[in-house]
């Protein structure tokens, strides 16, 4: 008992102590540099507390504990080897456990959802490849004397020029449903305003009283709600 309760203390210290150090971790680099504030913008608190708790101690943490000797200098045994190799493998569990099982859960509760940086960045990075790869062929062409490899390298080209051509059809496509999507969170906020402001209206003119004005307020709040959440997730 006495050991599991030095395994469970000193796992709630490794997690508590992360979580205290990567916000200044995090923020502390913004306050000091100009340039990194412009490059990484400002960081959302509960992206930086889900970097704190996706903190899992692994391989490194037990070659460590198994990196201490088994005797010291004078021949006596090394203290507190066994202990230390105990407690390096249970912080290790006990993240997993407790850290690896529950992320997910503060992932869909805060409502995270990825950037698409990294989509966009290898959309790109495709298309430079293909493109690299059309240039090179083409320079190679003047080389080629036989009919069978000129015809090889055309229908290489062509390849090549169908993926960019399909890659930048996708990308053209995307930028068509954001901006389809933009107009009409626009128009049906424009919508939820209009109703809004009606219903002001009904109830300064009293043909509603103030109870039924919260009833549907709240409604439009909620509808209003929903579209500023569905913005944010399409903006990330």
């Amino acid at each position: 008992m006495l050991l599991a309760g030095y395994a469970l203390s000193l796992s709630a210290v490794v997690i508590v102590l992360r979580l205290l150090w990567v916000f200044p971790g995090a923020y502390l680099p913004l306050l000091l540099s100009k340039r990194i504030r412009e490059r990484e913008g400002v960081h959302e608190p509960r992206l930086v507390f889900l970097v704190g708790w996706a903190g899992i101690h692994g391989s490194v943490t037990m070659a460590a504990a198994l990196s201490l000797p088994f005797t010291t200098a004078s021949g006596a045994p090394f203290p507190g080897r066994n202990l230390i190799i105990f407690l390096a493998a249970s912080v290790i569990v006990m993240t997993l456990l407790v850290n690896g099982l529950t992320l997910p859960l503060f992932i869909r509760g805060m409502g995270v959802r990825g950037d698409g940086v990294a989509e966009r960045e290898e959309r790109a990075a495709r298309l430079a490849l293909a493109q690299a790869a059309v240039h090179a062929v083409r320079r190679e062409l003047p080389t080629l004397t036989r009919h069978d490899e000129i015809a090889y390298a055309n229908a290489l080209i062509e390849e090549y020029e169908n993926r960019i051509h399909q890659e930048s059809a996708n990308a053209e496509r995307r930028r068509q449903l954001d901006a389809l999507r933009q107009s009409e969170r626009r128009l049906r906020m424009t919508a939820l305003k209009a109703e809004r402001d009606e219903l002001l209206q009904l109830r300064d003119t009293d043909v509603i009283n103030d109870e039924v004005l919260r009833v549907i307020q709240s409604d439009i709040d909620h509808a209003q709600s929903l579209l500023v959440s569905a913005a944010a997730r399409h903006a990330h």
